[in-house]
């Protein structure tokens, strides 16, 4: 077995969601996870625009302003206009890392993107 759907296992955190930006994008909520050596978020992203929504791009900053490393991004399908999708994230992490509150950035081929400060980690 490998431990992880036992105590401690994946551990998560929900976090509210966010007023629309200027590109018509709003978190509607979110979670965050720790397992073994890695952390997630998983975001599900209202596209209150009249254009469809895949994210291209992500990073994940932390307070100290330092990009983690060695992210994946999975988005299974657009957001289509006026619906709600997830965005998954993954990056590895050493246990305990990162402290802190750290800053989401996702963003699309064209202008628009859309930043989720202050995500935590269990």
């Amino acid at each position: 077995m490998s431990g992880v759907l036992r105590p401690p296992g994946i551990r998560f955190s929900q976090f509210p969601g966010q007023q629309p930006t200027a590109g018509g994008l709003s978190v509607s909520s979110g979670t965050s996870y720790r397992v073994n050596e890695s952390v997630a978020v998983e975001a599900w992203v209202l596209n209150s625009s009249t254009e469809p929504w895949t994210t291209v791009g992500a990073s994940l900053v932390t307070a100290k302003g330092e990009k983690m490393e060695g992210l994946k991004l999975h988005q299974p399908e657009a957001i289509p206009p006026n619906e709600i999708g997830s965005v998954f994230i993954e990056v590895p992490a050493a246990p305990g890392e990162p402290r802190g509150p750290v800053t989401l950035n996702l963003w699309e081929a064209g202008p628009r993107s859309i930043s989720i400060p202050s995500v935590m980690f269990p």
